[in-house]
């Protein structure tokens, strides 16, 4: 994506053809046939991920993906500057359409996601017992030992300073017995997408590492430390077993009554806050938590793949996301989607 009349000559002059064999050194559009395209290394099965593939053909001109000039460039907008060749584009044409589409949606500085119907239900990987219901991820299905997850296809590039506001709303069913209900579910931050932790008390959260976690706790384990059945606490590298460092938020909740909740989760750099609501209004959410934390020193990469972990055990309930939201340019409000 190497646009050569704004950074090439723009940084060595007029001398059009050292600029010329330069993009075409670097593969970054200018390079014609001679150059590399990612379908070369790609396997037949495995595409490149979206920031792999920016890496390799767009950011020697437009600086690393976090703070690309680029940002938010649509694919379709991608594809007509490689079939006009501006700037030197057209080296690209060997790229298919998923990859085309795979470098916009790392370009992307937010997700939104009002329900998981058939045009979104692609955004997301489901691993494990996790599977689309009615316009919503759910899971984990109301059966014993079950563990699911649900992350984003692409990896989420966060700025320089790895802030970001994230929304979403969930709704837990009724368990199995109808006094108990299990096990909860944790949003996520960790660096692969394919994968669910243990079941039971694990939350699909346990052995996840490196990862960052909110857990939405339902069942009272007391091999973590678990204060009451409905809890809220931040929860890192895999472990969701509560110490005095890292101590649960106990408040009086009922997350298992079959409402939808509300959640807004903002990070400014410093410090995590959530909150929680029975509405749609984040203006009357219930403060749950609020963590310094750093998470450039949890994860060696500003690539991290967000998404959501549940798991049951001996007692049951179906774990649902109805909608999701997510930038990494930082509002100190949060977001406030329509209903």
């Amino acid at each position: 994506m190497c646009y050569m009349n704004e950074c090439r000559i723009g940084k060595w002059g007029n001398n059009l053809l050292l600029c010329i064999a330069l993009c075409s050194l670097w593969a970054c559009g200018g390079g014609g046939n001679s150059g590399t395209t990612a379908n070369s290394n790609t396997s037949a099965n495995v595409q490149a991920s979206g920031s792999t593939l920016y890496q390799k053909h767009c950011q020697e001109c437009h600086q690393p993906l976090a703070t690309s000039t680029k940002r938010n460039k649509t694919a379709a907008e991608i594809q007509a500057a490689i079939t006009t060749n501006m700037g030197g584009m057209g080296g690209l044409a060997k790229l298919s359409a998923s990859e085309i589409q795979s470098i916009a949606d790392a370009l992307k500085t937010t997700t939104e996601i009002p329900t998981f119907d058939g045009n979104k239900s692609t955004a997301f990987q489901l691993n494990g017992a996790a599977v689309l219901n009615n316009n919503s991820i759910r899971l984990t299905p109301n059966e014993k030992n079950t563990a699911g997850s649900a992350f984003l296809t692409s990896p989420f590039t966060l700025s320089s300073n790895f802030v970001f506001n994230a929304y979403f709303n969930f709704t837990l069913g009724a368990g199995g017995r109808s006094d108990r209900h299990a096990d909860g579910f944790v949003f996520t931050l960790q660096t692969v997408s394919n994968k669910e932790g243990g079941t039971g008390g694990n939350l699909g959260f346990g052995g996840i590492s490196p990862s960052l976690g909110v857990e939405f706790d339902t069942f009272k384990n007391y091999g973590n430390n678990d204060p009451d059945g409905d809890h809220v606490a931040l929860v890192m590298n895999g472990s969701v077993a509560h110490t005095p460092a890292s101590p649960p938020v106990a408040t009086d909740l009922h997350f298992s009554d079959g409402g939808t909740y509300y959640v807004w989760i903002d990070y400014d750099g410093t410090t995590m806050e959530v909150r929680l609501n029975s509405g749609n209004d984040r203006s009357t959410a219930t403060l749950l938590l609020s963590r310094a934390i750093e998470l450039k020193s949890i994860f060696p990469t500003q690539d991290v793949y967000f998404g959501f972990t549940g798991a049951t055990g001996n007692d049951t309930q179906t774990h649902d996301i109805g909608a999701f939201y997510l930038t990494s340019n930082y509002r100190s409000g949060g977001f406030s989607p329509t209903p």
